[in-house]
């Protein structure tokens, strides 16, 4: 990405690079200036994208093992397409979660105590996601069977793509909210009757 474009500083970036309407394989990072603020970046196909790169003097984004988060670490905004990792840790202090993991080797995430929010689109496009883990001492949320819940038990928060077979929810779940079983792999999907409630786009 330029710092500027035609005598104009670039300090947002709105950008959306598809491998079926061009070839982009050759593209193993991407780079963001200092003077990039904001950042929006969808990145489907380019399986050699393996980190993201972000100037020393940027004061609103850095990057960590070549995933991208804002300045402060607390929100993790993008996971690079072509990383080959197959489990990953978010980072301590992180508290967000908003990126779409669009990846198709990841199979285990692992949540850190911090963190307080996970977005409707988080995680959706991580294709072979098995199992997300929570450390015991979140707050906000628990991993039961590598599925995301409230500590309270209540709401089922969010399913793997990649988990397969069968899943019976447990029945202490009353709710499933938005994004919580989108696009399942699963064979079987059993729904107690502890469950009254089910969000639009669950």
């Amino acid at each position: 990405i330029p710092r500027e474009y035609g005598g104009n500083v670039i300090d947002t970036v709105n950008m959306a690079l598809y491998n079926y309407q061009n070839d982009y394989s050759a593209i193993s990072y991407i780079y963001i200036p200092e003077t990039i603020k904001s950042i929006t970046c969808y990145t489907n196909g380019l399986y050699n994208l393996q980190e993201y790169i972000v100037d020393k003097n940027s004061k609103y984004f850095k990057s960590v093992d070549g995933v991208l988060y804002d300045a402060d670490g607390y929100q993790l905004i993008i996971y690079p397409y072509g990383k080959k990792d197959e489990s990953y840790d978010v980072i301590d202090g992180c508290i967000g979660v908003d990126a779409l993991f669009d990846n198709s080797h990841l199979k285990e995430i692992n949540l850190p105590s911090s963190l307080t929010s996970i977005s409707e689109m988080s995680f959706v496009n991580a294709f072979n996601l098995e199992k997300i883990n929570v450390d015991s001492g979140n707050r906000i949320y628990k991993s039961v069977d590598g599925v995301v819940i409230t500590k309270d038990g209540k709401y089922l928060v969010k399913l793997p793509r990649g988990k397969t077979g069968d899943y019976t929810i447990p029945n202490t779940v009353t709710t499933l909210i938005s994004g919580s079983i989108k696009f399942p792999s699963l064979t079987t999907l059993t729904i107690p009757t502890s469950v009254t409630k089910i969000y639009e786009s669950a």
